[in-house]
């Protein structure tokens, strides 16, 4: 492994962490209410989705709404 390899590493790194606090911070967002925001499962204290899933298909719907202007 050269040095560029271990900057591109080191580069993909950073950019996941800094997706993973965006997440973190926009799931902070949302009160914990016991039940998952999008299916409406039972979750465990302090948690908004039951899964990845739910997380992921809940901000799609964010993000096609403030697409649409709604």
């Amino acid at each position: 492994m050269d040095d560029a390899d271990r900057a591109d590493s080191r580069i993909e790194d950073m950019i996941a962490d800094g997706i993973a606090r965006v997440k973190r911070r926009e799931e902070r967002q949302l009160p914990s209410i016991g039940v998952c925001h999008w299916c409406e499962s039972p979750v465990t204290a302090g948690r908004v989705f039951c899964s990845k899933e739910c997380h992921d298909d809940y901000e799609h719907e964010r993000q096609r709404r403030k697409d649409m202007g709604l």
